[in-house]
């Protein structure tokens, strides 16, 4: 018998202590199991099963199974299980029928039926089934499926399966073990093998800051280091983390026309540490105008305020003596060109509260060697790292990729090499930056996995061989431009998860012939479907009625002039 069926057999076999309470009625005293195997069979207390063990010379199976008991639970292969053995016991009710810890019976009940066991098998109501309990256990396969006393339980096996094993490494973290998924296609199996250790937290270079503390702030997760209070010098400045604690005399800000929050405009101080000023004139600061401080040479280290929520255009582009950024853990998007040119700055941490980096928000750093990009972010924009220090990219096939420890793949935003016909994106990737496959000529097909959310603006603009695409329900904003002038591309399938299609982002798409549209859109921008000039047909999955009421702006001609397929039902 296959290693599965040996590991859920003895798991089984093990799990038979049911209880209502504390204890059932009838229930024999709690002892501790004993798991052997003896000239190549299973023995349980000493009891020689029918059951052949695996003993791993099987040139198909990865090794044998370890079985043991630890801290009250069935861990197979060092792999925790839910099953409980001889401590604490359970019966619970699953959809209206007893679970004997966690394993559903055929038995249905409701709250007021009385369970107990009588003579070692299970009684409902004062009713003797044929469940037994502590006797002679019988484990089975019905349908594929691994059956004790007749139950059939969830976990498929095969007794003839020659496993053909297909492997997926998961790369251990610092909050998470590593190992190695073996999944056999022909029948289903998975085994987890080769686990590695957590990694060591990935602290920071740089302080993170608040009024009283500095601390280093882990990579990877919330885990913090040398967390200490600051040391003030006259200056309000930390004689530790070398930041300012208090905001600075020079920085100019202004009121918003209803007065009811304040912008940073500029900065005329001889300071070189800044810290933003949380309020001003009673109202909060909440944001770095465009340019405010645009070309400064003389500042090296800025704190923005946690009241802060947006980082404007340009707002400190070529502020080429800037070492330091603490960004403020409100702040949800950094605009166009914000930190472009900060030719000095060394690393950065994206707070978790950022959902958009803008266009070349940090072009041309290239001294830039460390940046954490949260999952929070939904939306890189073009060439956002363009010209940064190579050791910030983490690198899988032809793509550059940035993120954290917890996923190195979270954001792609460079193709290295733009000759190819094909490229595959890797798995965990959640973000297709703006103008990453922009002009690749021999790109026909593309694959965008599950985990895609967004892409971004030009994403596969010029692409003029790409033939058809799917872009997957995951999948939730699609940028302007987005596969603008794709000569070739003749069909289109979109995600019902998009709500709006953005400006001019089939544009020029001239041999696309049919495209489907979700029920999901309410709006379509101007230009989407400009000079598609073979399109004939739309297959709408709503009715008549509801594409009447979407928003379709100017220069669609081309979507006016074809047959429109409503209540379209899209194949699986």
């Amino acid at each position: 018998m296959k290693k599965l069926i040996i590991t859920l057999a003895l798991m089984l076999t093990v799990v038979c202590i049911f209880t209502a309470c504390d204890m059932l009625p009838g229930q024999p005293t709690e002892k501790e199991d004993v798991i052997e195997v003896i000239d190549g069979y299973v023995v349980v207390n000493g009891v020689k099963t029918d059951i052949k063990a695996d003993d791993g010379t099987c040139d198909h199976t990865p090794e044998p199974d370890v079985i043991e008991v630890v801290d009250g639970y069935l861990v197979v292969n060092g792999e925790k299980t839910e099953y409980k053995v001889h401590t604490e016991p359970t019966i619970t009710v699953i959809d209206g029928y007893v679970a004997v810890n966690g394993v559903k019976t055929e038995y249905r009940v409701d709250t007021t039926d009385v369970i107990e066991v009588v003579d070692g098998y299970l009684v409902v109501n004062g009713e003797k089934t044929e469940h037994k309990v502590y006797a002679e256990l019988t484990i089975t396969v019905i349908d594929g499926y691994v059956a004790v006393n007749g139950v059939k339980t969830e976990y498929k096996v095969s007794t003839d399966c020659e496993h053909a094993w297909e492997t997926v490494t998961t790369d251990p973290t610092c909050t998470t073990e590593g190992y190695d998924t073996m999944t056999c296609p022909l029948c289903d199996k998975v085994v987890r093998t080769n686990k590695t250790e957590k990694l060591d937290h990935d602290y920071a270079t740089t302080y993170t800051i608040d009024n009283d503390y500095h601390w280093y702030k882990c990579n990877g997760c919330n885990a913090v280091d040398g967390k200490e209070l600051h040391n003030l010098d006259d200056a309000g400045v930390c004689t530790v983390c070398d930041l300012p604690t208090v905001s600075t005399p020079g920085v100019i800000y202004d009121l918003s026309e209803d007065k009811s929050y304040a912008v940073v405009v500029g900065y005329t101080g001889t300071a070189t540490k800044v810290k933003i000023a949380e309020e001003y004139n009673g109202v909060l600061v909440t944001m770095i105008y465009n340019s405010a401080f645009h070309d400064n040479d003389t500042i090296t280290s800025v704190v923005i305020s946690n009241s802060v929520t947006s980082i404007g255009v340009s707002a400190f582009s070529s502020c080429r003596g800037l070492t330091s950024v603490t960004i403020g853990d409100s702040v949800t998007s950094i605009g166009d060109f914000a930190f472009a040119d900060c030719d000095s700055l060394t690393s950065i941490i994206i707070p978790d509260s950022v959902t958009s980096i803008g266009d070349f928000a940090f072009s041309d750093c290239d001294s830039l060697t460390s940046i954490v990009i949260p999952n929070s972010v939904t939306i890189i924009g073009d060439n956002a790292f363009y010209g940064c220090h190579p050791s910030i990219y983490n690198e899988y096939e032809f793509g550059r990729y940035v993120g954290s420890v917890d996923n190195p793949y979270l954001a792609l935003v460079e193709i290295t090499n733009k000759n190819m016909s094909t490229y595959t994106i890797h798995e965990d990737t959640k973000i297709i930056g703006g103008n990453v496959f922009y002009g690749c000529s021999r790109l026909s097909s593309i694959t965008i996995p599950d985990s895609v959310t967004s892409i971004g603006e030009y994403a596969f603009s010029d692409c003029s061989s790409l033939t058809s695409v799917v872009i997957p329900d995951s999948v939730t904003s699609i940028g302007c431009y987005a596969f603008f002038y794709c000569s070739s591309l003749t069909s289109v399938v979109i995600s019902d998860s998009i709500i709006s299609i953005a400006w001019a982002a089939f544009e020029y798409c001239s041999s696309l012939t049919s495209i489907v549209i979700p029920d999901s859109v309410t709006s379509i921008g101007a230009y989407a479907f400009d000079s598609c000039s073979s399109l004939t047909d739309v297959y709408y999955t709503g009715s008549e009625e509801e594409w009447a009421e979407i928003s379709i702006g100017d220069y669609n001609y081309d979507l006016t002039n074809v047959t429109i397929h409503y209540n379209y039902i899209p194949e699986e």
